[in-house]
């Protein structure tokens, strides 16, 4: 499917259930995180369950900012040009080019709680991350708020899968596989809170409980990470 394909009378119905279950999945980690092990179906909830629709608002509104279909375009957009990519790899450059028995002296130089954080969780995947970055975190909060978006009837099903295909193909161009995907989005994720909320000394333990989640699904054959190719056409 190209993109003249999408501007010329294009339908969801033109994606293949394995396409669709494909893109749903790439939210699959952040929806076991926040309780949402649903990743088969468009929807996160039920529509008539207005008890979760109206959590699921207030959800969008507070931690996102978006009220409209327009506001979702717009911060859908920001996702894809997040600076919290720019700013890994402007870290982990730091380690890319220093002796392996330096890199904990890069951390232990640095004095501000918060970037010796993110410096400790970026350290063991600066090899592994070091073309795609945390993009995998950008790309798992888009197919989470489209879905959440979808399900309180915020965007039509066509401009949500439009959406999600947008964002699949920018998985497929810069993983080569779930597994590094899913460790992107895991290192992004905490990155972007964990590092700014937990003191040193408990990084660890969050590392740790991340990661058990991660593998989880990981060693789950049922799941789509295990059971689709990564590069399902799109």
């Amino acid at each position: 499917m190209n993109k003249q394909q999408l501007d010329a009378g294009w339908t969801s119905e033109w994606l293949t259930p394995t396409q669709k279950t494909w893109l749903l999945s790439l939210c699959a980690h952040l929806c076991q995180q926040n309780g949402m092990n649903q990743y088969q179906t468009m929807a996160l909830v039920e529509p008539e369950n207005e008890k979760r629709c109206t959590s699921l608002r207030l959800m969008l509104e507070r931690d996102y900012e978006v009220t409209s279909a327009n506001e979702l375009r717009d911060r859908i957009n920001w996702l894809h040009s997040t600076q919290a990519s720019k700013d890994f790899f402007a870290i982990n450059q730091q380690f890319l080019l220093a002796d392996k028995r330096d890199y904990m002296a890069v951390i232990d130089a640095e004095s501000d709680t918060v970037w010796r954080n993110r410096k400790r969780l970026i350290e063991p995947h600066c090899w592994s991350l070091r073309d795609c970055g945390v993009k995998g975190f950008d790309i798992a909060r888009i197919v989470f708020l489209v879905r959440s978006a979808y399900t309180v009837g915020m965007v039509s099903l066509e401009d949500a899968w439009r959406y999600l295909i947008d964002a699949g193909r920018v998985a497929q161009n810069l993983f080569a596989s779930a597994e590094q995907f899913a460790t992107s989005h895991l290192v992004g994720r905490l990155y972007w809170n964990k590092a700014d909320l937990l003191p040193s000394s408990e990084l660890d333990g969050a590392m740790e409980t991340a990661f058990e989640h991660l593998n989880a699904i990981l060693s789950d054959p049922s799941h789509p990470w295990c059971q689709l190719s990564w590069h399902s056409g799109l």
